[in-house]
């Protein structure tokens, strides 16, 4: 079951990194990120983000997902970054966007 995962599990609801429902029970290296700050780029690769405290609105790539429970986890693909926010309805939301090189 998605959301069981806990120190060095994560649990993945787009394991193929798309729009659809395809579960990923894998193992990771969680870090936390406080607000305003940021993960990745250079040598550091961020492959997934989730909310630990709380649900949050999911959209990919222009795609609304929907609702995802907290600390189950949204995939990147290498050539994508995530920007979370609170949403003009003051909901949690992370938009998973294609890079530009």
């Amino acid at each position: 079951m998605l959301g069981t995962g806990g120190p060095d599990w994560c649990d993945v609801w787009n394991g193929n990194g798309g729009t659809t429902y395809s579960p990923w029970h894998t193992t990771c290296e969680q870090k936390e990120l406080a607000p305003g700050n940021h993960r990745g780029g250079g040598s550091v690769d961020v492959d997934a983000v989730t909310f630990a405290d709380r649900d949050y609105v999911v959209k990919v790539r222009g795609t609304l997902v929907g609702w995802k429970t907290k600390g189950v986890w949204t995939r990147l693909h290498d050539d994508e970054h995530v920007v979370c926010f609170k949403n003009s309805d003051g909901d949690p939301m992370c938009e998973v966007y294609f890079s530009i090189a």
